[in-house]
C-alpha cells in the first residue's frame, strides 16, 4: 500500500488484497474502503461513486487518509 500512496495511484486493490492476507475471516460485503472523503469501495465491489480523477487528485496531498 505504501507503493500506491508515495506513487500518488489510488489502488484500493492493494488494501483489499492485505486484507485477504491477513488470515483473518472477514465477509466481504461489509468491508467499505475509504480514501479520505472518498468511498472507493463497499459491498463487496468498486462502488458507484467512484471518481478514479477526483481520487488521483486527493492522492497528491502530503497526508492520505484511508479507513
Amino acid at each position: 500500500m505504501k507503493t500506491a500512496v508515495a506513487g500518488e495511484d489510488p489502488n484500493w486493490g492493494r488494501i483489499l488484497m492485505g486484507i485477504g492476507k491477513s488470515g483473518e475471516k472477514f465477509d466481504q460485503k461489509k468491508i467499505v474502503i475509504k480514501l479520505g472523503e472518498f468511498i472507493v469501495a463497499e459491498n463487496g465491489k468498486i462502488s458507484e461513486h467512484y471518481n478514479e480523477e477526483k481520487l488521483q487528485k486527493y492522492m497528491e496531498w502530503d497526508s492520505i487518509l484511508i479507513e
